[in-house]
């Protein structure tokens, strides 16, 4: 009778208990975890700097010196689920011999994935500003796995 009691009560306390929304406030650190093959040459780490204000989050994401820093945007938490955008300011240029250099802007990437407490798994389709958005659903998600570091978004840390 007690254990019953007990389980009732229990049953009813999740039943009316809120899921707190992940605050993803914060440093965090990525790492690739797929194929080499898959994986960005220009960078092998994902520095994130989230930051929450009256429910908006916003940020950057530091990818080595190419694409470097770039501010995220669209960004989507939904519980555990998000989805940020960042996109690269600096552009590159390609050459074919005999033709004139062709420069271009800029490499966005599309980040999406689930946040853990402390722990983050997602995804990353490397893109451009240039190419239309349905071509960055044929393209590979890469993996990734990331670690909270810090709860100051401003933290400094190694990449």
């Amino acid at each position: 009778m007690r254990l019953r009691h007990f389980a009732l009560v229990f049953l009813a306390t999740l039943i009316v208990t809120p899921t707190a929304q992940t605050n993803p406030t914060g440093t965090w650190k990525a790492t690739f975890t797929g194929p080499i093959g898959d994986r960005p040459k220009p960078f092998g780490t994902v520095i994130f700097r989230f930051r929450v204000t009256d429910n908006h989050v916003t940020g950057t994401a530091i990818m080595g010196s190419w694409p470097g820093e770039a501010p995220l945007t669209d960004a989507k938490f939904n519980g555990e689920h998000f989805s940020v955008t960042a996109i690269g300011t600096m552009g590159w240029s390609t050459r074919m011999p005999g033709e004139a250099r062709v420069d271009h802007c800029c490499p966005k990437m599309l980040f999406d994935g689930t946040i853990h407490g402390d722990d983050m798994s997602l995804t990353m389709v490397w893109t451009s500003t240039e190419a239309p958005s349905d071509e960055a659903l044929k393209k590979t998600k890469i993996p990734l796995v990331a670690r909270k570091v810090s709860d100051d978004p401003n933290a400094t840390i190694p990449e």
